[in-house]
Formats: structure tokens, C-alpha cells, sequence
């Protein structure tokens, strides 16, 4: 009906597209050679904004990590730079952006009732870490 969609409701969109949105992150805002985001933006929605002892209410998936502008850092260099960042999301979905290693994936449950959590997901992320060649995991310690 052409009206405004409610974020707070959850915003639509398709696998594909989140993906692409992701990749445009990976790639410091551009996508297909097309500026969507400044560098900088970038940048700034990836830094370490809050920390967890500031934080009244969390979700209780993301309880203890810190906050970035509409992220998680759920993963840090001992320096406190972020390497890796989610946005749990309603129905269960839960995108991963490991800026460090460079790669996203996003979890899609089969059921959103499931009892998933950010940690079986962390779990996972480790596992394709593991698989990774030494060269992309150099210094995302």
C-alpha cells in the first residue's frame, strides 16, 4: 500500500539483499563500484561506542558485549578494535560482519521459535575462522 514501513516492526527485505549490504560493509561502503556509504560512515558504525558497564538493558543474547551505531561488537583485538559485529534481528536472524577476516554470513533459522542464540552462532563463526587460511586470520587477535 505504498505506506512506510515501521523499523521498530522489523524491515523487510530478501536474503540476497542483506547480503549485498553486507558486502557494501566489508567493502567501506561501496558496492558494484557504487558509493552508498561514505568511508567514514563506515568507520564510525563499526567503532566501539558503549560500553557494556553502560548499558541498562540488552537483549539477553548480547548481554557483556559492547555496542558499535546498530551493532554488537562481538569480537575485539586485546586493543579493543572491533574484528567482528551482529545485529541479532527479529524471527531469529543473525548476520555476522567479520571485518577483520573479511567475510559475512547471516543465519536464517528454519523456525523462528528455535531456540538459537547468538553463541550457537559465535560457535559456528569460530568454525569457518578455523577453516580459514593463516593469511586472513593474521592479526585478528
Amino acid at each position: 500500500d505504498a505506506s512506510a514501513i515501521n523499523p521498530t516492526n522489523g524491515a523487510r527485505s530478501t536474503a540476497e539483499d542483506y547480503m549485498k549490504f553486507l558486502v557494501m560493509l566489508l567493502n567501506k561502503g561501496v558496492y558494484k563500484d557504487q558509493h552508498i556509504l561514505s568511508e567514514a560512515a563506515v568507520k564510525q558504525m563499526e567503532e566501539l561506542h558503549i560500553t557494556a558497564d553502560k548499558i541498562k538493558y540488552a537483549p539477553k543474547e548480547t548481554q557483556g558485549y559492547t555496542y558499535a551505531l546498530g551493532a554488537w561488537i562481538v569480537e575485539a583485538k586485546q586493543s579493543g578494535e572491533p574484528v567482528a559485529i551482529s545485529s541479532p534481528g527479529m524471527g531469529s536472524i543473525v548476520p555476522i560482519l567479520d571485518i577483520c577476516r573479511r567475510y559475512a554470513v547471516v543465519f536464517f533459522p528454519q523456525n523462528a521459535q528455535d531456540d538459537q542464540n547468538l553463541n550457537t552462532y559465535l560457535t559456528i563463526k569460530k568454525q569457518i575462522d578455523d577453516m580459514l587460511p593463516a593469511a586472513r586470520k593474521q592479526g585478528c587477535d
